[in-house]
Formats: C-alpha cells, structure tokens, sequence
C-alpha cells in the first residue's frame, strides 16, 4: 500500500519547494491566502486563517516575512499536512494503491486539478469516468501495469494543461510549473 508520508515529500516540494519564503503566499488570479498548497477559500476550516492573517498582520504584510515565520511554526506545518491527507489522501483511497509511484503521481494531480485527474486516470485503466475513486477503480489501478498508467497519466495531463493554456493563454506563465510537478514521479 502506498504511504501518505512518502507521497507528502513530494507534494512540498511541488506546492512550494520546501522553501520558507514560498509556504505562504497570495496568487495573483485569487483571493486569499495559499498555505503550503491549501487555499483558504476553498479549505475555510482546514487551517487556523484567522492565525495567519495575526501573524501576516504582526509582520507589517510583509507576505515573505510571514511565510517565514509559518514555515517554522510546527502546529501550522501539522494543519497543513493533515489537511493534505484528510481532503485528498484518505478522501479519495490513494493509500489502497498498491504503487508508490501512482498513487505519488495521482495525489500531485488531484491537489492541482481535481476531478479531471481522476476522470484521466478512470479512462486510462478502462472504469467510468466519474471523477469519483471508488473500489472498482482501486482495483483496475492495482491490476493495471505502473509503467502504461505513469506514461498514460502524464500524456493526458500533458493535454490537459495544454487545454487549459489553449483557453486561457493568461495562465500560460503556470505551464513550467506544473510541468515540474508533473516530472517529479
């Protein structure tokens, strides 16, 4: 069975680069914070937000400064790693896949695009595609071949971003970024 740990070291590395000045910051296209990857419009309970907003306003909103300061803040790393595993991990079963590698490659795409990754990956072991990660797809993943699932996943995120880009050229800027993501399985 796949471990939510080892998966988690990867998803760092994609969601800020384990860097302190990266853990916290405000994307341009949104409102709010994004806490290590949890976005605080979409995940309202999942972090203490009215903590970082203290801690954000102490620092003079100086967001850099801020993420520092969080980054080093045990009790945040904790919310933010269990709010990983709670919303994604254990919510859609990724510890019942057998490969380290998928399940590591699924968790990457479903934190970045939802219900598409996981449509991508029922098409591609041969389960309807209803963007829900049941045990019928558990089991077509975990008797699928981990070499034809990792080269299918990644042509069809490969598309899917080129599809994103194609109808919106202003996230053009994202496309290195989750190529990189993409690449670290």
């Amino acid at each position: 069975m796949a471990s939510y740990e080892e998966a988690y070291k990867l998803l760092v590395k994609a969601e800020y680069s384990n860097n302190p000045k990266s853990f916290l910051h405000i994307n341009k296209e949104e409102d709010g914070f994004t806490l290590g990857g949890i976005y605080s419009l979409y995940y309202p309970k999942a972090i203490d937000w009215e903590f970082i907003e203290r801690v954000y306003e102490m620092n003079r909103r100086d967001i850099k400064k801020t993420s520092q300061c969080l980054y080093w803040d045990v009790a945040t790393q904790s919310q933010v790693f269990v709010a990983f595993k709670q919303y994604y991990w254990v919510k859609h079963k990724l510890g019942q896949i057998h490969s380290q590698a998928i399940a590591n490659k699924l968790l990457l795409a479903i934190v970045n695009v939802d219900r598409d990754a996981i449509q991508y990956m029922q098409e591609i072991v041969g389960e309807t595609a209803d963007g829900i990660i049941g045990q019928l797809t558990i089991n077509a993943i975990n008797d699928e071949s981990e070499y034809f699932i990792l080269k299918e996943f990644n042509e069809a995120m490969e598309r899917h971003y080129d599809k994103v880009v194609e109808n919106n050229p202003n996230l053009a800027f994202n496309r290195q970024g989750w190529k990189n993501r993409m690449e670290l399985v």
